[in-house]
């Protein structure tokens, strides 16, 4: 529970500071030593003569057991982690398991389940009745994230506060900023988004939202979401909501909006398909509100029901916070067919670097020294200033066709029955084109990613699947030209942002 309702002698745990001098008492527990006029609290911390003013939406509710006193069985809570692994446990409530390690307890994970050995000094321990006041406060004050994950995987959560999460959760009307990350301006040339309020950390969470509708993937998914939004706002209080927040969202050009109804018009420039549920398609309200770049600094998370943003980097106060509105490690042709119809083009940083020189169509000398270029607007003939090598677009883009047709024919079911080592032998000619030394295609084109992934694959099946001496063999190409989709795959990815898509998680797998 937020500090605004503590009072003199409260045991406290201090949270969300986000200054050097004042990060190093998060997750220190001590008491209310006196409230000031000004409205910030003196904290006498434990096991320390330091006695740190904080606001009161930095305070929370602890337990006064101390914490030196945690046994088998307690729940806890996980605090004060600071690596890049550790730092998403926080907040998170667990169970002390059997089988501490020295200076570690193996801790459950209530969310997960997952058990994780965790230093006393990073749990805090809670009664049933904390938690339970802390839920209740979260719930009034709508703080609907914090309490969505407090309680989940909780086995003692009372039916009443369930089913009252749930049932606002439902209405799809709810949304709300993150610890104070965001606001919502007006942005020059774009019209609504958001700016950072704060210095913003990698990782950290700075909207939750949920889907005003949505519905499965399909020729009719808009007519469909419509019919849902018209059965919704028969209800004042949903009617209101979807008057101020949905139909003033951004529509597509007027031409469109000429043959179709508004509604639909919006529809189609703010609905996406999910990243949790990817049959699915959903409008988010106050994620819509984003404006879109293909180096995003953030990354909404989205399921058919709910989204949180989530900062992809460190960024600075005043900064425009931006989400990707298509795959970031698709070309720039591509990422611009996915806008047609929304009523904007892309004009970031990245688009105007990759209409002069798209990362996925260079071409390596053999030399190292040069690289060619197979994008549209390069010259026909090419020449290396440095070793006087001859390099012919249109039979480079040729090369780039015959890999398209061979990996699409590893998608059918007769490359499925096909013996691992008769498709090795078939791919072998085309992986030779695009692996260094070659200047003949592309080298991070997704095709030419996607044919040395099928290369992989077919390694990787010939090692496990057909007995024989090659098996040694296979593993280690397998592996080794894994390798080699995953540095292409980084090099699609890293231009200006950290967001990694499902297509380059999908690469690590055969």
């Amino acid at each position: 529970m937020d500090g605004y309702d503590l009072t003199v002698g409260t045991t406290v745990e201090v949270h969300g500071l986000i200054s050097e001098a004042g990060s190093r008492f998060n997750g220190c527990t001590g008491v209310v030593a006196q409230i000031n006029k000004d409205g910030r609290y003196v904290i006498k911390l434990r096991d320390s003569s330091t006695q740190p003013v904080v606001k009161p939406c930095n305070l929370r509710k602890a337990s006064p057991t101390c914490p030196d006193c945690i046994e088998v069985g307690d729940l806890v809570e996980i605090t004060g982690l600071t690596s890049e692994r550790g730092r998403w446990l926080n907040e998170h409530l667990g169970c002390v398991m059997p089988g501490a390690v020295i200076g570690r307890l193996s801790v459950k994970i209530c969310a997960t389940g997952q058990e994780k050995a965790i230093k006393e000094l990073n749990l805090l321990k809670h009664t049933k009745e904390v938690i339970l006041e802390r839920a209740q406060g979260l719930l009034e004050k709508g703080h609907l994230y914090d309490l969505q994950r407090l309680l989940r995987g909780l086995p003692f959560v009372p039916e009443c506060l369930s089913e009252a999460l749930t049932a606002r959760l439902a209405e799809g009307t709810h949304s709300e900023i993150l610890g104070g990350t965001l606001k919502l301006v007006d942005i020059s040339g774009k019209g609504k988004g958001y700016r950072a309020e704060r210095i913003i950390s990698a990782g950290e969470a700075l909207l939750f939202d949920t889907a005003f509708c949505s519905t499965y993937k399909g020729p009719r998914e808009y007519h469909e979401m419509e019919t849902e939004c018209k059965k919704k706002t028969e209800r004042k209080a949903v009617a209101d909501f979807f008057a101020t927040q949905v139909m003033t969202l951004a529509s597509g050009p007027s031409m469109m909006r000429m043959i179709e109804s508004q509604l639909i018009s919006i529809l189609k420039t703010n609905v996406f398909q999910t990243i949790r549920d990817p049959d699915h398609v959903a409008l988010f309200p106050a994620v819509s509100r984003f404006n879109h770049s293909c180096c995003a600094n953030a990354f909404a998370d989205t399921s058919k029901t709910q989204a949180t943003v989530r900062a992809l980097c460190d960024i600075r106060a005043g900064e425009e916070v931006c989400v990707s509105y298509c795959p970031v490690h698709a070309p720039r042709q591509e990422r611009m067919e996915q806008f047609f119809g929304k009523g904007f083009d892309c004009n970031c940083e990245r688009c105007k670097r990759e209409v002069q020189e798209d990362p996925q169509f260079l071409v390596p000398c053999k030399c190292g020294k040069h690289s060619f270029s197979a994008q549209q607007n390069a010259k026909s003939m090419q020449r290396c200033p440095h070793c006087s090598l001859d390099f012919l677009k249109e039979t480079s883009l040729g090369h780039l066709q015959e890999v398209e047709e061979m990996n699409a024919f590893m998608r059918t079911q007769a490359a499925a029955a096909e013996n691992p080592l008769n498709l090795i032998e078939t791919l072998k000619p085309l992986v030779e084109r695009v692996i260094e030394g070659s200047c003949l295609a592309p080298k991070t084109h997704n095709q030419t990613i996607q044919l040395l992934n099928n290369f992989s694959g077919a390694h990787y099946f010939a090692a496990t699947r057909v007995p024989g001496p090659h098996q040694s063999a296979s593993f280690a190409a397998s592996f080794a030209y894994k390798k080699k989709v995953l540095r292409a795959q980084a090099t699609n990815h890293g231009q200006g942002t950290c967001q990694r898509d499902m297509n380059y998680f999908m690469s690590t797998e055969c």
